[in-house]
Parts: structure tokens; C-alpha cells; sequence
């Protein structure tokens, strides 16, 4: 294994942001790679004519007293810039001077290091450097006659024309009216969510499909999970065109409502976030305030660790406690204590079976208006960031500056969580109604409470208590304070009592 300092000669060019290839290169040769700070430069030639007096300038190392350094160095290529055909006559010399320098090369498609003392090893580099530069040019065309085909149709769309673009298999272009209409896959993909949204899987609605012999939206010869899911998460079941930065509604005729498409999104992630976790799935001894329960002191997510022993004979001994997940990065500054889980989860199904006879009269209402007025907010949030991402894109293709790539990463990360606060949101908007408001779902769940033995009943007592609750801290000084809607529940293990603070009255209850 080489053990060498390594520059990467991307940075001459019009970016300092390692690719895939150099990053690998670059560990499988145990290299450390040295960052310098150069101007960029057009051509291949003007490169290395930099390169030359960063090592006279001794900014590449010590040098030795032939004036070379001390410490040979690879110059690693995995990209290049211009290559004046004309001027290939002169790079063998300069390639020469800088291998005499202590300059050895390499390129990223192999673990070869060429120095001078090797035999054709420059002519070898020079075909390496010249083949380079063809794929760049290739490339570079075909991303340019791209972009420009993009363009002309981008502003027909922004005119209100619908031009004909790759679609999916469930639309056809109507070339006489010069719009898209739905064919018969269309119904295939109807189905699709009618299925997942009636509590299906993806596997079972795939198979759904085979055993009707509905036909494949492509190649494929039988449907599947994954065929699937990418209907289920394509927004242009509701008719968006989503290409890149840019956006445009109504583009294609819709299969589904957008509700209907963002209910699913919620239900995926419920889903996904249920069959992810250890603890609900083994939903019979799980943690039923899971991604509920946050410590008063740091503000982390608390879980469920320890176990239950089952004796021989005699009682089942019930060791588990939840503690902050600060304990797991060793985070000394949080002192909150553990609490014995089962004393936790019996007052937790007390304060339930009590929440039937909170007062919550028009508080569905004001919810739903106050999740749809969040809704509204995170939407016109979402317009700015998609805005924003794609001026930075259009920066992008004109100078192609690397920052502007990272920050460009950073707001979809941003775009991504607002996404999920949507979906969530619409997730709570849609249990709230399923239920007949507020009311409906405090009754749910004090029916649910009455059994949680069942593991059907505990799963949806978990689901539907996340939906009511805004607040559950647990104190350092042992209490537990919750909130739901506008009561305010006080539970002080250590008296053995909780009060519950209503909007006109208070009720203190012993638990002791």
C-alpha cells in the first residue's frame, strides 16, 4: 500500500470538491491529500506552468538542495481542463520538468503512480491526459444540448403550453390538442393507492395486481414491491411536473387528489418508522410513549432499555427503565434520573382512561384550524426554499461554483424536513377527522386503554396518543408533566398523585 501526500488537480480547474473516484484513490493509497489555494486556470498548459512555481516557491514542500523536493509527490488527475491540440508538442518537456521536481502522477482509474525513471511513462500520460479531455467534451456537449432542449421547453411551460416530455407509462400525449390524458394504466395506478391507503401492503397489493393480470407499467413481467412504492411516491399521480429545481401543478392530469397523495406519504413513513423499530415491533412489551417521552433537561428523546425476567415460577420480574438518550453519548451535563417503566406506563393508561371526560368542546375544530394554518405556513416555506434552490441551480450553470453545489444540498436537506412536517401534520389532520375531532380520538384511546394486552389495540393506542399529546417531559426531580390540547397534566410520582389543570377547573387524583 503507497503511503504518499497526493494534490488533487481538480483544483486547477473549476472545483476543490473530491469526487467518488479521487476519494477512493486516495484511501486505497493511504494519501494524504495537501489543500493549496490556486486561481483557476483554461487550459491544461497554464496548469502545470502553476504547478512548477508553487514547488520553486517552496509552497509544495521543503525542497532539497538540487531544488527538488524532498518529499516526492503525487498529482492526482480526475479531471482536466482544455487541451489546445496544438500545444501537445510542448507538454512532454513541462510533464519532464515537474517529474524531475519530485512530481510523479496519477490518474483515477487506476492504482499506476508514473514517474521519469519509468520507460513511455509520459507518452502514456499524455494519451491518459488527451483521452480525458475527449470524455470531458463528450460530455460537456450532450449536457449542453440537454440543457438547451430544457430550456426552450421550460418556458413553454411557464407560458401555459404542454409541450411533450418523458412521462410516465399512465399518460399518453394528445398530439392534436397538445396536452396529456390519462389512459387505461391509469386504473392500475388508482388501484395502487385505493390498496395501501385500505391498510395493504406494497407486497400484498403487488400481488393483488398479478393475481389480476393487470398488466406492468413497463418491462417488468410481474409487478412488485418496489414497482409499487414508485407509483405511490411519484407526484405526478396528482398531475406535478417535477423535474430537477423546477415544478409546475396541473401539469398532467391528475390520478389522485393531492391530499390523497400526502395522506400516503404519512402513511409510508408511519409505516416504515413502525417496521424500523425494534421496540414497536414486538409491539406487546413496546415502550407506548416511543418518540413521545423527552427528558425536561436536554430536551432528548427518552428509551426503553433493560428487560423482563421470567422465573421459573412466581411473578414475571419487570427490569426495564427509560432513560435519556444523552447516557448513550455519554453526556454527563444531564443528571435526569431513570424511571422504572411499568410504574410509568401504569399512569399512563390511568391518565388515558381519564381523558374521555377532559373538556374539549370546539378544541377539534381550533386544532384542525391550527394544523391547517401550520399546513399553509410550511407550504409557503416550501415555495421560498424551491425558489431559492433554483436560482442557485441556474447560478450554478452559468459559473459552476462548488459552494454553491453544498449550499444547494444543505436547502434540500432543509426541503426534506419540511416535506416531513407536512406530511406529519397532514398525518394528524387526517387522525383528527377519522375520529370526529379531538373528542372522537380522547375516546378512542380511553377505549384502547382498557386492553393494551392486545397488540392491534396497543399499536393504535401508541399511534393515537402521539396525535393528542404536544407535550410529555420527564423531570429531575422525578414528575412528569403533560400536555393535550388545553389540559395540563401533572403526575408527581414521589407523592403518588396527579393533577390534571383543565381550563376552568382542576382534578387532584391519588395513584398511590
Amino acid at each position: 500500500m503507497t503511503d504518499c501526500n497526493v494534490i488533487l488537480y481538480r483544483y486547477f480547474i473549476d472545483s476543490s470538491k473530491i469526487s467518488k473516484k479521487e476519494s477512493k484513490w486516495v484511501k486505497d493509497n493511504n494519501a494524504n491529500i495537501i489543500n493549496i489555494d490556486i486561481n483557476k486556470s483554461r487550459f491544461f498548459i497554464d496548469s502545470i506552468s502553476d504547478i512548477k512555481r508553487l514547488v520553486f516557491q517552496g509552497k509544495l514542500g521543503a525542497l532539497s538542495d538540487e531544488s527538488t523536493l524532498s518529499k516526492p509527490i503525487v498529482l492526482l488527475f480526475g479531471d482536466i481542463n482544455e487541451i489546445d491540440r496544438e500545444n501537445v508538442h510542448n507538454f512532454y518537456a513541462d510533464i519532464y520538468l515537474l517529474m524531475s521536481l519530485g512530481i510523479n502522477m496519477a490518474t483515477t482509474d487506476c492504482d499506476h503512480i508514473y514517474t521519469k525513471d519509468e520507460p513511455n511513462a509520459i507518452h502514456n500520460l499524455i494519451f491518459k491526459f488527451i483521452e480525458l479531455w475527449e470524455a470531458k467534451k463528450s460530455s460537456l456537449k450532450k449536457s449542453n444540448s440537454a440543457a438547451k432542449v430544457w430550456s426552450v421547453k421550460r418556458e413553454l411551460i411557464e407560458s401555459g403550453e404542454t409541450p411533450k416530455l418523458k412521462s410516465p407509462a399512465w399518460f399518453t400525449y394528445d398530439e392534436q390538442n397538445k396536452k396529456y390524458i390519462l389512459n387505461d394504466l391509469s386504473k392500475s395506478v388508482k388501484l395502487c393507492f385505493e390498496k395501501y391507503l385500505d391498510n395493504k401492503s406494497m407486497s400484498a397489493t403487488a400481488r393483488l395486481l398479478n393475481d389480476m393480470n393487470i398488466n406492468t407499467l413497463g418491462s417488468a413481467k410481474k409487478w412488485g414491491q418496489t414497482s409499487v412504492r414508485q407509483i405511490l411516491v411519484n407526484k405526478a399521480t396528482y398531475g406535478l411536473l417535477d423535474v430537477r429545481t423546477f415544478q409546475h401543478e396541473d401539469f398532467y392530469p391528475g390520478v389522485i387528489s393531492k391530499d390523497t397523495f400526502y395522506l400516503t406519504q404519512a402513511e409510508i413513513k408511519r409505516r416504515n418508522s413502525t417496521n424500523s423499530d425494534p421496540i414497536l415491533s414486538n409491539l406487546k412489551t413496546s415502550n407506548i410513549l416511543t418518540k413521545i417521552a423527552k427528558c425536561g433537561v436536554c430536551g432528548m428523546n427518552l428509551y426503553l432499555h433493560g428487560k423482563k425476567q421470567y422465573p421459573a415460577s412466581g411473578e414475571i420480574q419487570d427490569y426495564r427503565y427509560l432513560t435519556c438518550s444523552s447516557r448513550k453519548y455519554n453526556n454527563e451535563k444531564c443528571k435526569l434520573p431513570s424511571f422504572r417503566y411499568k410504574y410509568v406506563e401504569a399512569i399512563v393508561i390511568v391518565v388515558a382512561g381519564l381523558l374521555e371526560n377532559m373538556p374539549h368542546e370546539h378544541e377539534a375544530v381550533e386544532r384542525v384550524a391550527y394544523l391547517r394554518g401550520t399546513l399553509g405556513s410550511l407550504k409557503n416555506d416550501k415555495a421560498a426554499l424551491e425558489i431559492k434552490i433554483e436560482q442557485l441551480a441556474d447560478l450554478i450553470s452559468e459559473i459552476g461554483i462548488d459552494i454553491i453545489k453544498d449550499k444547494i444540498k444543505s436547502l434540500n436537506v432543509d426541503l426534506e424536513n419540511i416535506n416531513n412536517k407536512i406530511y406529519k401534520t397532514l398525518e394528524d389532520i387526517s387522525t383528527i377527522n377519522k375520529f370526529g375531532g379531538i373528542e372522537g380520538a380522547y375516546k378512542k384511546i380511553s377505549e384502547l386503554s382498557k386492553d393494551l394486552s392486545n397488540d392491534d389495540n396497543r399499536a393504535e393506542f401508541i399511534i393515537n396518543l402521539s396525535t393528542i399529546l404536544d407535550v410529555c417531559d420527564f423531570n429531575q426531580d422525578g414528575s412528569i408533566f403533560m400536555k393535550s390540547m388545553n389540559n395540563d397534566i401533572f403526575i408527581n410520582q414521589t407523592k403518588g398523585e396527579v393533577i390534571i389543570k383543565m381550563p376552568h377547573v382542576d382534578v387532584t387524583l391519588d395513584i398511590s
